[in-house]
């Protein structure tokens, strides 16, 4: 505790120092003879950059900040996938449920998997294909969350394990992507999604379901709602109550709003949310939506943990 305090204090230090360099910089900025200075042209570096640690930190920095030092290389592949758009949509809404677990709304580090487990080559990094059963492990107190890609689920329990937990009694066995949750080491649960690059209303219409008509893709996401189970959920799934538990929290069908229909919506009849996401355009929703399905299970679990726990005594 003392030596987070002390931390503490010279952050708070650096930072009014900080804060003192930024307004003396602001003010040497209104000199008159600030206008006269033309823009920067490189040039040789002076000895002194380097004999003095102080400079050389420095310009250092400078060169990590100017990417002189570091190379960021995409795979070849990547090059021909302009033929496939909805495939490149894929690939760019798993980039987003990344950047969304890791960024400051939700805060979760990535431990491993994919790019997080490549290693520099110099001071290059190859950003690398996206395959089937890619998988990214991310971590965040008590709670460890694996975003699978593009995964086939078995049909029998025997085949699943407790980092594969999910088997599926369906017919529908390939989700484009899902995020497996885990709480204290136990699975608790899942949120399934598929990428759809299609209008709104070719994903899922209200009348089909009133008809009983569902077209194929209604009986897609419904089947991963319906027919997905685990001999792992919240434990080793033996308590009866359990047993005829689903680990299927939500299935988020998610879409680019590219022709004129707007605003997300869910159908909790059949456990199916339409996501609206869209490159370029406001993600908020699906932000916040995340953020309280991820609450929703951890909620669920801490209910089904303490019974459980009741029911032992």
């Amino acid at each position: 505790m003392v030596e987070k305090e002390r931390t503490l204090s010279e952050l708070k230090k650096l930072g009014e120092v900080a804060g003192k360099m930024r307004g003396a910089i602001q003010w040497i900025k209104t000199a008159p003879w600030f206008e006269s200075i033309g823009t920067y042209q490189s040039s040789d570096i002076p000895p002194v950059m380097n004999s003095d640690p102080r400079y050389r930190a420095l310009y250092q920095l400078y060169r990590e900040l100017k990417n002189e030092q570091f190379h960021l290389q995409i795979h070849q592949s990547y090059s021909y996938q302009w033929k496939r758009t909805d495939k490149l949509y894929e690939i760019w809404g798993y980039l987003q449920f990344i950047k969304t677990l890791a960024g400051g709304e939700l805060g979760f580090v990535p431990e491993k998997g994919w790019l997080y487990s490549q290693t520099l080559d110099g001071n290059s990094l190859l950003v690398p294909t996206l395959p089937a059963n890619t998988e990214v492990v991310f971590r965040k107190d008590e709670l460890r969350m694996h975003l699978v890609y593009e995964a086939l689920l078995p049909s029998q329990s025997r085949l699943t394990s407790m980092e594969d937990p999910l088997y599926t009694r369906g017919t529908h066995n390939c989700p484009d992507g899902r995020l497996d949750v885990y709480r204290n080491e136990l699975f608790i649960g899942t949120i399934i999604f598929d990428f759809k690059y299609r209008p709104r209303n070719s994903i899922w219409n209200e009348n089909l379901i009133v008809n009983n008509q569902q077209n194929e893709v209604m009986r897609q996401l419904v089947s991963y709602g319906d027919h997905l189970h685990s001999p792992y959920l919240f434990g080793d799934g033996s308590h009866p109550l359990v047993s005829t538990l689903s680990p299927v929290q939500e299935v988020w069908a998610i879409y680019p709003n590219r022709y004129g229909t707007t605003g997300s919506k869910e159908y909790p009849d059949h456990k199916v949310s339409l996501i609206e996401l869209t490159p370029g355009l406001d993600h908020t929703y699906f932000v916040e939506k995340l953020k309280l399905s991820i609450d929703k299970l951890v909620k669920r679990s801490k209910t089904i943990m303490e019974f459980l726990d009741y029911i032992k005594v």
